[in-house]
């Protein structure tokens, strides 16, 4: 499963952002990113990722704990 951003400013701030919570996702592109889940993404696991992506600001700190 993959997915786009808007462009590779957003892509790198987005990266940072999921690593920070725990997601790790593989750029596959300038802008795209592929999700390669270990063995299981089960609805759990897809919250997770739903709620990290609503909390997303291109404008982040890559030092801020809390999202």
């Amino acid at each position: 499963m993959g997915f786009d951003t808007f462009n590779a400013k957003v892509a790198d701030s987005l990266h940072l952002w999921l690593n920070k919570s725990g997601i790790h996702v593989a750029r596959t592109g300038p802008t795209s990113f592929g999700l390669r889940p270990a063995l299981i993404l089960g609805p759990k696991h897809a919250a997770n990722l739903r709620e990290a992506l609503r909390a997303f600001d291109v404008n982040h700190s890559s030092y801020d704990q809390n999202y």
